[in-house]
């Protein structure tokens, strides 16, 4: 808990604007002081059940994506960081 305080205080954030992706015990003390808790699909049952998400992936296997893909829905921002990241200057290209 030490350095999530040293990092919220060197950020200027309050725990509640936290997110926080954890999939062992360990994790459990950032996880039920942060704002958002989320486990990886692989992460201890101790774990998914004191999260508020549980991503559909595992660790390693695409969870992080899930997790920003969650919070940008739910911000309304989705659809635009998809649109300016596959927008026009991407049309006809296969570099992503």
């Amino acid at each position: 808990m030490k350095v999530f305080r040293e990092i919220l205080a060197k950020e200027g954030l309050s725990a509640s604007e936290v997110a926080f992706v954890g999939d062992d015990v360990i994790d459990l003390p950032v996880m039920r002081n942060c704002g958002f808790s989320v486990a990886v699909a692989n992460a201890r049952r101790e774990v998914k059940e004191e999260s508020h998400y549980v991503t559909p992936h595992a660790g390693g296997d695409g969870a992080l994506r899930d997790v920003i893909e969650y919070i940008l829905k739910a911000q309304g921002k989705w659809k635009q960081a998809v649109e300016s990241y596959i927008g026009s200057e991407n049309a006809g290209s296969n570099e992503i």
